[in-house]
């Protein structure tokens, strides 16, 4: 497990940090993890009065949590992240349809919480929606084209579909944890430190290995621009742990840029490319109003 320079409560985040994106699995934040999703329980073909009520109920919870969360005002989110709530409300619903009319008491009691989890997610889409920070530039995408080659390349993420009952679907797999990581070092290249707020541990593999390979002494003085931005204004990580609570993630080794182990001559030559080619595109303005955060320490 990552070391913990912090464990901190929300307030404290909301506080001090100028801008926080909210991943979907933030949601997580104050219960218990000890649940796979509601997306695999119902895809597994339960009927309505078999489904476990608690589960919903939690997942109940969990909504809610996640309508606090981007009720805040420096609350941010990105378009994928609207998108995974959509498609969850989209599997509640198409359930309701088929199964809506055929249960007992108990079918009765758990369609009447489905129906509820239906109702705060439709609020969440909105407000997730109005909290979207898009970015349409040749230089986001050229930076997000490369953040996702290193993630496959490297096979950084699990797969984390499952929970939401996509796995085997039709539907396009999106790309959530890569946009979040290209959208926090991006505002790093603005001189603009943001922090992630998120219960996926794959955000540990991805800031500690992306900004490290692209910050690589080999590719000087190409990438001269993103050391010093990062080293100055590396996003602040949150995660989320087992038990409810909030860490902020000591990334701060990843500053010396070290290569990271399993690197592929392949891998660094496609980079390398990237950088003489492209990284004149990063050679962005400065800002000078950046805040200093002070987070008390565990030690």
């Amino acid at each position: 497990m990552q070391k913990s320079l912090a464990q901190v409560t929300l307030d404290e985040i909301f506080h001090y940090e100028t801008r926080v994106y909210i991943n979907p699995s933030a949601k997580k934040s104050g219960y218990s993890r000890d649940y796979n999703g509601l997306g695999n329980h119902l895809i597994e073909g339960q009927y309505i009065d078999f489904l476990d009520p608690n589960k919903l109920l939690y997942t109940y919870k969990e909504e809610l949590n996640h309508n606090k969360l981007l009720r805040f005002n420096n609350a941010s989110t990105i378009y994928p992240a609207t998108t995974e709530i959509r498609r969850f409300n989209r599997i509640l619903t198409a359930y309701i349809a088929k199964n809506g009319n055929t249960y007992s008491y108990r079918g009765n009691e758990n369609k009447k919480l489905i129906e509820d989890i239906i109702e705060v997610l439709a609020n969440n889409i909105k407000l997730s929606k109005r909290k979207e920070i898009r970015s349409n530039s040749f230089e986001f995408k050229t930076l997000h084209e490369i953040v996702k080659f290193i993630s496959m390349d490297l096979e950084l993420k699990r797969d984390s579909g499952i929970k939401y009952g996509y796995k085997g679907g039709r539907q396009k797999p999106l790309d959530t944890d890569e946009k979040y990581v290209t959208r926090c070092l991006f505002d790093a290249l603005n001189e603009n430190r943001s922090s992630l707020l998120s219960g996926d541990f794959d955000f540990v593999a991805l800031f500690d290995v992306v900004p490290r390979i692209l910050g690589l002494e080999y590719f000087k003085p190409f990438n001269d621009n993103f050391r010093r931005s990062l080293h100055d204004n590396f996003p602040n990580i949150f995660l989320i742990d087992n038990f409810g609570s909030i860490n902020l993630i000591d990334f701060e080794y990843v500053k010396d840029f070290s290569t990271p182990n399993n690197i592929s001559d392949n891998l660094i030559e496609k980079i390398k490319k990237f950088w003489e080619q492209k990284g004149h595109l990063f050679n962005l303005t400065q800002n000078p109003n950046q805040k200093t955060l002070n987070y008390s320490s565990n030690n």
